[in-house]
């Protein structure tokens, strides 16, 4: 029976740790992509006839909807920077920068705290 030398565990051994941080950088992108996912919101009538947000939708939108909405932001921009000559070449980038930038910037910065629907029209 042969013993490995040194130099072939060290090889083993370096293999294994670019591995794993190579799964751990394709985990972070995958939650990444996950949670900058556009969330389009859609105008549903009030059941109550009232629009005025709870202090609790009020505390989750602060601290966990506008976070995300400005990390959907931020990825959105981009996204467009990047396929920006594609939609040039199919006619549609007014439509991809509202899609990919404007609807979640509408989101994270004119809607009011804890609300549901923008007020702000921003086209």
């Amino acid at each position: 029976m042969e013993r490995p030398d040194a130099r072939d565990l060290s090889m083993k051994h370096m293999i294994l740790q670019r591995s794993a941080r190579l799964r751990k950088g394709i985990a972070a992108a995958g939650m990444t992509l996950v949670l900058a996912t556009p969330a389009y919101a859609i105008e549903l009538p009030s059941e109550q006839g009232d629009d005025t947000p709870s202090a609790g939708m009020m505390v989750a939108d602060a601290l966990i909807g506008r976070p995300l909405l400005l990390a959907t932001t931020v990825v959105g921009a981009a996204l467009f920077v990047v396929s920006a000559p594609f939609a040039a070449m199919g006619q549609n980038i007014d439509e991809t920068a509202r899609v990919l930038v404007a609807t979640p910037a509408q989101a994270t910065f004119a809607r009011c705290l804890g609300c549901k629907t923008t007020r702000v029209d921003w086209d």
